[in-house]
């Protein structure tokens, strides 16, 4: 249900909404070359004719194409059955999401304020602790032991060569 209100969300902003980034980056990315629209038709063609053409090998009634992938007992062999399940368990699917599209939309017209909570209750708490953990680790931590550690080291050995009167 989930993915289907996701799914549904991005469909919205990317096909039913308005465009609220840079002039720019619409200028810029939305010149289609020929090239470009035959490869995508091409491969189009060559999805649907191969879809048609070995559509059996994966669906349709008696097919046992997946059966000499896992073992199954003939007790257990349930794809008859599945064939005839009533009609309404079979549109239970669509019926979902169906379902779930109407309450995505109706959830994401309001604002919610989800932006907010995200940004507050979960980024920012993770930026401020990923910003102690440096101070902490690369400042403290490494420049003692790293830099300074060595400088010290060399400091050392030069009082120990030439001692300071």
């Amino acid at each position: 249900m989930f993915t289907a209100i996701y799914s549904f969300r991005l469909l919205e902003q990317v096909f039913w909404s308005d465009f609220t980034g840079f002039k720019s980056v619409i200028t810029k990315h939305s010149k289609t070359t020929g090239v470009e629209l035959f490869v995508l038709g091409f491969l189009g063609i060559l999805s649907l004719t191969t879809g048609y053409f070995f559509k059996d090998m994966f669906s349709g009634f008696g097919s046992n194409y997946f059966n000499t992938s896992i073992n199954i007992l003939p007790s257990n062999w349930l794809l008859l059955e599945a064939e005839f399940i009533p009609v309404l368990l079979k549109a239970l699917p669509l019926v979902l999401t169906l379902f779930a599209f109407e309450v995505s939309s109706r959830f994401f017209e309001c604002k919610w304020f989800y932006n907010e909570i995200v940004n507050g209750y979960l980024t920012l708490p993770v930026m401020v602790l990923s910003r102690h953990f440096f101070e902490q680790y690369e400042k403290l931590f490494l420049e003692r032991n790293g830099p300074l550690f060595f400088q010290s080291i060399y400091e050392r050995l030069q009082y120990a060569v030439h001692p300071k009167v």
